[in-house]
């Protein structure tokens, strides 16, 4: 940082300088120099350092490039993650993309593909009355019912806090349901151990085939109307939409 106090040392030094360096020439081309010429050169000179020096102190610190750069861009770290870390199944990116990749190929080879939601009834209240670790350790277990239930081409994954996503490709609706209404059994039949007791989880699901001209919003909207379907009717149940 240049302060007021290097500024006048600059100046006089130059005064002096300069005015040494007009003699000396005046001298080699012999030329009288008057004291006046000396010292107006000199003062001239001095005039233009402070002048140099005044711009340079409004101006700033000189910062190297690569540290400007650190200062004027912070660091961006975008979360490209596509697997949720506490089921270890696709997370909501993860997920729709699956959905996506398979609703291109139903509309390219004309596939069948149903996909399903399945929404935990009362999970909040596990949370309320247990903690969040508990309602954590359902999740993870429906996780692991489902993902063990389903055939190989299918697809899980976590799409909301107490929601999931099921992707059936090459699956009619009719097939769909009996995969999906097995999977619901499958939730509601299972203890899992919470606080030292015994608890018991059902679902409100959802599920509905790929029609032509299908886009992700109309399929998602369409599965979700079936999962109100389902609530409306009592929960612990499949409806087709």
């Amino acid at each position: 940082m240049i302060n007021a106090k290097s500024t006048l040392s600059v100046a006089v030094i130059s005064f002096i300088g300069s005015g040494v360096a007009l003699v000396v020439m005046g001298a080699m081309a012999f030329v009288p120099l008057t004291v006046t010429v000396v010292v107006s050169g000199a003062i001239l000179t001095a005039i233009n350092v402070t002048i140099v020096l005044v711009v340079m102190k409004a101006a700033g610190p000189d910062v190297p490039p690569r540290q400007v750069a650190a200062q004027s861009v912070p660091s961006l770290k975008p979360d490209f993650s596509v697997i949720d870390s506490l089921t270890r199944t696709p997370n909501r990116r993860g997920i729709t993309i699956s959905i996506m990749d398979a609703m291109a190929m139903g509309e390219r080879y004309g596939n069948p593909l149903s996909i399903a939601k399945l929404d935990l009834d009362h999970l909040s209240s596990v949370n309320k009355k247990f903690g969040s670790k508990a309602g954590d350790d359902i999740l993870a277990g429906v996780a692991a019912i489902v993902t063990e239930a389903l055939r190989m081409p299918d697809k899980i994954g976590r799409y909301d806090d107490d929601e999931f996503l099921l992707v059936m490709p090459q699956t009619e609706i009719e097939d769909a349901y009996k995969i999906v209404d097995r999977v619901n059994n499958l939730i509601a039949e299972q203890k899992f151990n919470v606080d030292g007791s015994a608890a018991v989880i059902t679902a409100s699901v959802g599920v509905t085939e790929y029609k032509q001209n299908d886009d992700l919003e109309s399929l998602l909207s369409r599965v979700q109307k079936g999962v109100d379907e389902s609530r409306s009717a009592g929960r612990d149940r499949v409806t087709r939409v």
